[in-house]
């Protein structure tokens, strides 16, 4: 089935590469962006609902979300690191890495830059459904695909607002 994943990605990646040609990068992007977050949020829904987490909070339901989302995508992962409000994953098998490789993007640096500006936001976005200060980050890139990419799950407080703001 991981073949078939990577497929669909392939798919999906080489639609992007043609409608950047076409429309341009700022407003495929751009397009991409909300489709990304509203498809984040339901799929975070969704999780949430199936694993009977309504109402929690915490870093463990969300990465509970999170590792969901991943084995759902058959994306191959385990937990490294863990805290109360941080969590570091490794990534040793990613169908949306070898989806861009397989949609002929073998341009590490665009792939980084694409899994930074598409996957993670996407990421994110299902996991605020469990607390809107569950952020997903980078923190190593895999360099080539038999490497492995580090991915933190952080649970950070959103800034307060003063008084004075309006």
């Amino acid at each position: 089935m991981r073949s078939g994943v990577r497929r669909a990605y392939g798919i999906f990646l080489a639609y992007v590469i043609a409608t950047v040609k076409e429309l341009g990068t700022d407003r495929v992007l751009e397009v991409l962006s909300r489709t990304i977050r509203r498809r984040g949020s339901a799929d975070g829904q969704e999780l949430v609902s199936r694993l009977g987490l309504q109402g929690r909070t915490d870093l463990e339901a969300g990465l509970a979300v999170y590792g969901a989302f991943l084995s759902d995508a058959e994306t191959e992962y385990q937990v490294v690191e863990r805290s109360d409000r941080r969590a570091t994953l490794k990534m040793s098998g990613c169908p949306i890495f070898d989806g861009y490789h397989a949609a002929g993007m073998t341009c590490d640096y665009l792939t980084e830059n694409l899994c930074r500006n598409i996957t993670l936001p996407l990421m994110t976005a299902v996991v605020s459904q469990v607390n809107p200060e569950l952020k997903v980050k980078l923190k190593k890139f895999r360099a080539s695909p038999d490497d492995f990419c580090l991915e933190e799950l952080t649970l950070e407080p959103i800034a307060q607002k003063s008084g004075k703001e309006k």
